[in-house]
C-alpha cells in the first residue's frame, strides 16, 4: 500500500458500511482471511481507503443446502515453538495433530485455527495445509520480518488427523484450535453486511476508553447489527481490531470465561491489527476480551452460528 489504511469485502449492491476486514501497512504485504456475503450477482466488492494491490485466493463456500455445521471451542493451543531456543529453520514443515483427545472430534472435516508468525528472521510466509496434498501456491499468512502477526485459517486435517505449517523463512509459530466443522455439530452459518458493533475509541457497544491491561472486558453482541437473540447465538464471527496500541502486546477474545484462554491477537507498538475471528458466544449473546496492555478495540461483526 502506499499509506497505511483499510480494507473492507461486502456484498456487491448493498451500501458500504463502515466496518473493515483488513488493516492495511505502508509498504507491507498484510494477509487475513474473509468470509464475505455475496451480492445478488454472486459478487463481492473490495473497498481499499488507499492506493494498493489486491491479491484475493479463494478458499471455500458455505450454501444454504449443503456444507458443514460448525462447533467452536475453548482455545486449544495445538503448536508452540517459542520455548525452544532457535527459530523453525527455512522451508521446514511442522505436523499438527488437530483430531485427538481434547482436540477436534473423529467426525471433523475441517477446523478453524488461529496461526501466529512471530519474529520471522526476514520477510516470508506461512502455509497450512492438509498433510497429504503437498503446500499449496497461495499463503495462509504473510509474515514480515521481526514483527508478530496472526491471522484464522480454515483447513482440512488429513486421514490421520493433521495438518501441516510451512514457512518459508526462520520464525516462531504457534496454531491454535478454535473450533471445527463436521458431524456432531450442530451451528450453521449466516452470513451479514458487515456492522461495527464495537469501538472503544467513540463508545459504540457501551465502553467509551482504553481496556484496562489484563482485566476482561465484556461486549453484549446479539440483537445487533443483525445477528439474533441470545438464545440462538452458538457463535460470532467477526473481525477484531487494535487500531494501533502504544506498546506491543496481545489479547484473547473469548466466551467470558474466567481464566483468559491462549491469545488470538496479536500487535506490534503503533501498529494496527485485525484478525477474523470465529467466537463461541458467553451464553448471554456476548463476547469478552482481556488484553494485556491498554487498548482500544474495534469488533466488526460479518456473521453468525
Amino acid at each position: 500500500p502506499a499509506a497505511t489504511g483499510a480494507v473492507l469485502a461486502y456484498p456487491c449492491g448493498a451500501r458500504r458500511p463502515a466496518s473493515q476486514s483488513l488493516d492495511s501497512v505502508a509498504g507491507r504485504s498484510v494477509t487475513t482471511m474473509v468470509i464475505a456475503r455475496l451480492g445478488a450477482s454472486g459478487a463481492v466488492c473490495m473497498y481499499s481507503s488507499t492506493r494498493t494491490d489486491l491479491v484475493v485466493d479463494l478458499n471455500g463456500t458455505f450454501q444454504a443446502s449443503s456444507g458443514q455445521a460448525f462447533h467452536a471451542v475453548t482455545p486449544v493451543r495445538l503448536l508452540d515453538t517459542q520455548p525452544t531456543t532457535t527459530l523453525l529453520a527455512a522451508n521446514s514443515v511442522q505436523q499438527v495433530q488437530v483430531i485427538g483427545a481434547g482436540r477436534a472430534p473423529s467426525g471433523a472435516t475441517a477446523a478453524t485455527l488461529t496461526v501466529h508468525a512471530i519474529a520471522a528472521a526476514s520477510d516470508g510466509v506461512v502455509k497450512v495445509y492438509p498433510c497429504t496434498t503437498g503446500a499449496p501456491t497461495t499463503p495462509s499468512l504473510t509474515a514480515p520480518k521481526g514483527v508478530t502477526v496472526g491471522n484464522q485459517v480454515i483447513v482440512s486435517p488429513d486421514l490421520l488427523g493433521k495438518v501441516c505449517v510451512w514457512v518459508s523463512t526462520r520464525m516462531d509459530v504457534v496454531v491454535v484450535l478454535d473450533g471445527w466443522f463436521g458431524r456432531g455439530a450442530t451451528a450453521l452459518y449466516h452470513p451479514l453486511v458487515p456492522a461495527r458493533l464495537v469501538d472503544t475509541r467513540n463508545g459504540v457497544g457501551g465502553r467509551l476508553g482504553a481496556l484496562v491491561a489484563s482485566v476482561r472486558q465484556r461486549f453484549a453482541l446479539s440483537g445487533r447489527g443483525g445477528l439474533p437473540a441470545a438464545a440462538s447465538l452458538k457463535a460470532v464471527q467477526g473481525t477484531v481490531t487494535v487500531p494501533g496500541a502504544s506498546a506491543p502486546g496481545r489479547a484473547s477474545v473469548h466466551a467470558c470465561l474466567a481464566l483468559a484462554p491462549t491469545s488470538t491477537v496479536r500487535w506490534s507498538s503503533g501498529m494496527a491489527s485485525s484478525m477474523l475471528l470465529f467466537g463461541a458466544s458467553d451464553g448471554n449473546g456476548g463476547w469478552c476480551v482481556t488484553a494485556s496492555v491498554p487498548t482500544q478495540v474495534v469488533v466488526d461483526v460479518s456473521g453468525w452460528f
